[in-house]
């Protein structure tokens, strides 16, 4: 199924990569973590047959109940995809670096943040 979700995360894909062709480093990361965030919600509503108001509901926040039960979905059917999907929180920590810290975001930050995306996106385009 194609939903909105799974098409504004296409179009975040491209824009972490034109970003970083442009040498926009400081939102590579951004775009790359909500295209994946994206991926994860789509799951939760069309795999999983989750609803919005168990996201709005949760207590953890919606970014940590996502990362969570999509972690628990992987992980279920296919432990090499889960430890691949692990890999979120380095991603989401790239882009807490790269919007709130007082620290430079570079090109090896912008590539790494890159790297994650294609990895853990094609992981949660099979769900």
């Amino acid at each position: 199924m194609n939903s909105a979700l799974k098409i504004k995360s296409d179009e975040l894909n491209k824009v972490a990569n034109l970003l970083h062709s442009k040498k926009l480093y400081v939102a590579v990361a951004h775009s790359s973590y909500y295209c994946c965030l994206l991926l994860m919600k789509h799951i939760w509503l069309y795999s999983m047959n989750g609803t919005e108001e168990e996201i709005l509901q949760s207590k953890s926040g919606t970014h940590k109940f996502l990362i969570k039960e999509t972690g628990k979905h992987i992980k279920a059917i296919n432990l090499y995809d889960f430890l691949v999907f692990r890999q979120i929180r380095v991603l989401r920590d790239l882009r807490t670096d790269s919007d709130y810290s007082d620290k430079l975001f570079n090109e090896a930050n912008s590539s790494n943040s890159l790297k994650l995306l294609n990895s853990i996106a094609l992981v949660l385009k099979k769900y």
